[in-house]
């Protein structure tokens, strides 16, 4: 997902000339940059931002506690899709992570 102030999309066609400007670490990798030379048409999948705050001492878990602890405090993700695309994952997705609370879902453009 792109980051939001990169004002593109997700599945945005962005062509460049081939001739890397620099590279990023990317977990392990280290991955070629690219200049955009231009952008023909955006994406048709609309961008959102969810913020989501959570984390096990906020609940009471069972003995069957088997989610992987959330981080405490706010975390910003990505997400794209139509808003009941974007809703409904949310909602699977809080659903099996107690204390997982999803505070604001904004559309970006």
């Amino acid at each position: 997902m792109p980051l939001p102030e990169s004002g593109h999309r997700f599945r945005d066609v962005i062509p460049h000339d081939g001739e890397p400007k620099g590279s990023r670490r990317l977990g392990a990798s280290e991955v070629p940059v690219f200049d955009q030379l231009e952008r023909p048409h955006d994406s048709w999948l609309p961008p959102w931002q969810a913020q989501v705050e959570g984390a096990c001492s906020n609940c009471s878990p069972d003995p069957g506690h088997t989610h992987a602890p959330a981080r405490e405090g706010i975390s910003t993700l990505g997400l794209a899709g139509t808003e009941s695309e974007v809703s409904q994952c949310l909602d699977e997705w809080t659903a099996s992570r107690p204390g997982v609370q999803v505070e604001t879902v904004d559309l970006l453009w």
